[in-house]
């Protein structure tokens, strides 16, 4: 199968498998081939249903069968969408906190590579393990800016990119990364305190449906 399938689709299952963060370790081989096999196995059922309806064979029936075939191709896809957008709600939630920690430790003299092992020491969230994945990268050799860059791809959050991109403009000019990460730190906070407002105000119509 993977020698047939386009490796320009397979670039992009395997790039949404990065932002769900792998769930399963899944390649994006195997994400296909479960896209096709549960789409074989409600296929399956919905022909038993054909051969077992009353009525027997119908064009009702038949078609009855298609759609849960279409719908077990795209099941698979329903739930790495949901998986992504979990995992991206769980980083957003956590950056204003975590920002905070590093803010406190790199102003009390610790490094800021330091100040990301605290973090893993103290947290255990979906942050706190992508920190940990970069300060693995930059242990085997990997530059603080590749290893930050790539943080930022795994995640697809704009939040964090914003982080990356403003600690990486910082070392290019010689800026104290104390003095960024305040300001980076009071931002998240003011975005959070927006996004609270935004879910409150919409609160009401949801509530209502």
């Amino acid at each position: 199968l993977s020698r047939f399938f386009p490796e320009q689709r397979l670039r992009a299952v395997r790039a949404r498998l990065l932002l769900a963060g792998s769930p399963g370790n899944l390649r994006a081989i195997d994400f296909v081939v479960l896209r096709f096999g549960v789409a074989a196995l409600l296929l399956g059922v919905g022909m038993l249903y054909v051969y077992a309806a009353p009525g027997g064979v119908s064009l009702t029936s038949l078609g009855m069968a298609a759609v849960m075939g279409a719908c077990g191709f795209y099941l698979p896809n329903v739930w790495l969408s949901r998986r992504i957008k979990e995992r991206q709600t769980a980083i957003i939630r956590a950056m204003p906190d975590a920002l905070d920690m590093l803010t406190i430790t790199t102003e009390a003299g610790l490094s800021f590579e330091s100040g990301l092992q605290e973090i893993m020491t103290k947290w255990d969230n979906k942050l706190a393990r992508e920190f940990g994945r970069t300060l693995r990268d930059i242990g085997m050799g990997q530059s603080r800016r590749q290893a930050l860059i790539e943080l930022a791809a795994r995640t697809g959050v704009p939040d964090v990119q914003s982080f990356v991109t403003a600690l990486n403009q910082a070392e290019e000019l010689g800026v104290s990364i104390g003095r960024v990460l305040r300001t980076q730190s009071e931002d998240m906070r003011v975005r959070r305190r927006q996004r609270a407002y935004e879910q409150a105000n919409q609160a009401p119509v949801k509530i209502m449906f």
